[in-house]
């Protein structure tokens, strides 16, 4: 009986290690579907009625062809460089730049690969270098002064391109501290420790040396605002302000966000 009992409890104990192994390995292969959510039904300036800006496809140096949407303003103000959120393309949030627009700054929102009608896979690796060569351009287009502003995934392409450039202020919009913990907080047990980009902007935000601005909205359920507290404790600016938005939700331009980042955007460049 009691071989009979060891037995039973070394074929259970193969049986629970083998649904683990296929649950890790099933998680690590489709991640990226469940982290990724890209619009593919592109949509242009001219389809949305925004013809301020214009497209403007830019070439990286592995040969990948990506979209961005540019729109040229004051030479004299800082440029703009846009990374827009998840499960979105550049048509989503294009509008919701108005006040930049309406101000003079000149935008640039570079789309991200697998979005829209720009080809290739979404990944940590690809999304930080074209973050970088799109930065670069602007410089090359003679801008002295670029701010990145990011908002929800965005944020975390902002804070990844500071790896590689440091640029003349930094504004995040509704962050996550890294995808790391924002995983670990799901419902989805041991997601957190077979990710392969983890994002980690709380290591990134660190080394940051710019001005910086966070905001985060109260009531945002997307991503908890302890986020956000947690970037802000551990940034090193000297120059650093967090926005404490009431009752704001995860898209805090509903509360007026575009024209608080713009009035502290002046008080430093103008």
């Amino acid at each position: 009986m009691k071989r009979k009992t060891k037995k039973n409890i070394k074929y259970v104990s193969l049986f629970l290690v083998s649904i683990l192994l296929i649950y890790f390995l099933g998680l690590y292969f489709i991640q990226d579907y469940l982290i990724f959510y890209p619009d593919k039904n592109y949509q242009s300036p001219k389809d949305i009625g925004w013809t301020q800006y214009q497209e403007h496809p830019l070439m990286m140096q592995d040969g990948t062809e990506i979209m961005t949407w540019y729109a040229k303003g004051n030479v004299d103000k800082p440029a703009v460089l846009y990374f827009h959120g998840n499960a979105s393309q550049n048509a989503v949030f294009a509008p919701y730049l108005k006040t930049y627009l309406d101000k003079g700054y000149t935008v640039m929102i570079p789309e991200y690969r697998g979005f829209g009608n720009t080809p290739g896979r979404t990944t940590e690796e690809n999304m930080f270098s074209d973050a970088t060569e799109v930065y670069d351009f602007l410089k090359e287009e003679g801008y002295s002064k670029v701010i990145v502003h990011g908002f929800s995934f965005g944020c975390a392409v902002a804070l990844g391109l500071t790896q590689n450039r440091m640029p003349d202020a930094l504004v995040l919009e509704a962050p996550f501290a890294s995808l790391k913990q924002l995983v670990q907080e799901t419902k989805l047990p041991f997601a957190g420790i077979i990710l392969k980009s983890p994002f980690e902007s709380d290591s990134y935000i660190r080394y940051v040396t710019c001005p910086l601005l966070i905001l985060h909205g109260t009531k945002d359920k997307t991503i908890p605002i302890h986020h956000g507290k947690k970037l802000f404790t551990l940034a090193t600016s000297q120059d650093k302000t967090f926005l404490e938005i009431p009752e704001g939700t995860h898209f805090l331009y509903k509360k007026g966000s575009p024209e608080l980042i713009e009035k502290w955007i002046s008080q430093r460049f103008n």
